[in-house]
């Protein structure tokens, strides 16, 4: 998702460990996101999901670049957990939905849509 948010003319992710003591928990453990976006709220059926959570390095949303939508965010930390591109079908996830998470079903639901390609940008 960094380098996504890089290639787009975004910032340069911060070391969350180092930055901010209070999010150390990122490196792995679950939190609780919450969904941003009106459409991806539709595609998954919530407004915040349990997550996992593996990284140390993550975005702020003064960071994001002006081409990319967010999708999610952490309310505890600040950070942003999902983007996507306003034009292309590019979509980042801060999480892993391919790992077990304490919501799987959401998981599911997003692979699903990303594996048939019927992500809501694609009636766009």
């Amino acid at each position: 998702m960094q380098f996504i948010n890089y290639y787009f003319g975004g910032g340069y992710p911060i070391d969350i460990v180092v930055t901010d003591k209070n999010i150390e928990d990122h490196v792995v453990s679950s939190h609780e996101v919450k969904i941003v976006d009106s459409r991806w709220e539709d595609l998954i059926g919530k407004d915040r999901v349990n997550t996992n959570s593996f990284h140390r390095q993550g975005l702020i949303m003064d960071q994001i670049s002006k081409e990319l939508e967010v999708l999610a965010i952490s309310e505890s930390s600040g950070l942003v957990e999902a983007l996507c591109h306003k034009k292309y079908p590019v979509v980042g996830i801060q999480w892993h939905p391919e790992r077990k998470s304490p919501d799987n079903q959401v998981n599911d639901i997003i692979l699903k849509s990303l594996k048939d390609k019927t992500c809501y940008w694609s009636a766009k």
